[in-house]
């Protein structure tokens, strides 16, 4: 092989090591903006008590959160990323290339230059020892990125498949939603006993109000567990 062929090969590899981090980066950044906005959402959907129109806006929120993390953090980088590219951020790192190396990015497809970029290879091969891939993008720097986005991806997963209270419930709303079929139990309830029933005139009924998810301050206040129970007796 020519100089300028293994010139070539060395940038080629240069470009593939800049993708992989750039995809690891990119990788990285979604996962921490789908769990920041998931718990960001959660809160402010616990605050409304989980209503529909709360969880609605919430899943077009968090959606079109990945949407612009994705875009912004993998595609984008991706599009601008080349063998000039590489070529500049190796020649930042080291300087000794003194513009050498995106010299021949720029120009190796002119034939009329070729001569001219085979001197300029066997000269520049001689430096490519100090600025070979793997430290030009270490593996410190990918590990730190992939473990960023296993443990966001992992916290995540942890909130819609395992975690209880109100922000494993509104996690898996905003990410599932309620079962296919069935209606998903509110987090926030009142659950008013007998219902909806008539009372004859001059009667009296017992009415049993359950508060789910919550508590009342209010006096004879009996407590089970979450459940919290008011006995009120009402005349007609």
């Amino acid at each position: 092989m020519s100089p300028l062929e293994i010139l070539n090969a060395y940038l080629k590899r240069l470009e593939s090591r800049f993708r992989l981090a750039a995809v690891a980066r990119g990788a990285a950044l979604v996962a921490v903006a789908a769990l920041v906005v998931t718990l960001v959402l959660v809160l402010a959907s616990n605050w409304l008590a989980f209503s529909e129109r709360s969880l609605t806006g919430g899943r077009i929120i968090l959606f079109l959160s990945l949407a612009f993390a994705a875009a912004f953090g993998v595609v984008l980088p991706l599009m601008k990323l080349n063998r000039r590219y590489a070529a500049a951020a190796a020649e930042r790192q080291l300087p000794d290339f003194d513009q050498s190396l995106l010299t021949i990015a720029e120009r190796q497809d002119d034939p009329a230059q070729r001569p001219f970029l085979e001197l300029l290879a066997a000269d520049t091969l001689k430096l490519t020892h100090k600025a070979e891939p793997e430290k030009v993008v270490g593996r410190p720097v990918l590990a730190g990125f992939l473990s960023t986005a296993a443990v966001a991806l992992g916290v995540l997963l942890w909130l819609i498949l395992g975690a209880s209270g109100f922000l494993g419930y509104g996690a898996r709303l905003l990410w599932a939603g309620p079962t296919r079929g069935e209606t998903a139990p509110a987090f926030y309830d009142i659950l008013i006993t007998p219902g909806d029933k008539t009372v004859r005139r001059g009667s009296s009924q017992a009415v049993t109000a359950q508060l789910v998810g919550f508590e009342s301050s209010a006096p004879s206040v009996i407590r089970f567990g979450r459940r919290t129970t008011h006995s009120t007796r009402w005349s007609q």
